[in-house]
C-alpha cells in the first residue's frame, strides 16, 4: 500500500533536478544554434562585402576607360555606398 501512494505521488510534477537538467540541455542546445546563427550572419557579412567590392571595381573601371584616368574618389565613379557592417568604402587613391 505504501509503495502505491509513493508513485501516485511521484506522477504528480517533475521534480527539481529533472527541471534543472532539462533548463542545462535547452540552455546547451540554445548556445549552439547561436553559435551557429553568428558564423552565419558573418559569412553572409564577407560575401556581401566581396560582392560590394567587385562592383565598385567595375565601376572605377568603367570610369577609367571614359575618362582615362582614375577618379578621385567613389562619388564621382558613381559608387558610393555602406559596407554591411554600416561603415562607408574608402578609395585609396594611389596616384597622389
Amino acid at each position: 500500500m505504501e509503495e502505491r501512494a509513493c508513485l501516485q505521488r511521484k506522477a504528480h510534477g517533475f521534480t527539481l533536478i529533472e527541471l534543472l537538467l532539462a533548463l542545462v540541455i535547452v540552455a546547451v542546445l540554445a548556445s549552439l544554434a547561436f553559435s551557429s546563427y553568428a558564423s552565419y550572419v558573418s559569412k553572409a557579412y564577407n560575401a556581401a562585402a566581396i560582392a560590394d567590392i567587385l562592383s565598385i571595381e567595375g565601376c572605377i573601371e568603367r570610369y577609367y576607360t571614359t575618362a582615362w584616368n582614375f577618379p578621385p574618389d567613389l562619388a564621382t565613379a558613381g559608387c558610393t555606398g555602406n559596407d554591411p557592417w554600416g561603415n562607408p568604402y574608402k578609395d585609396l587613391n594611389i596616384q597622389t
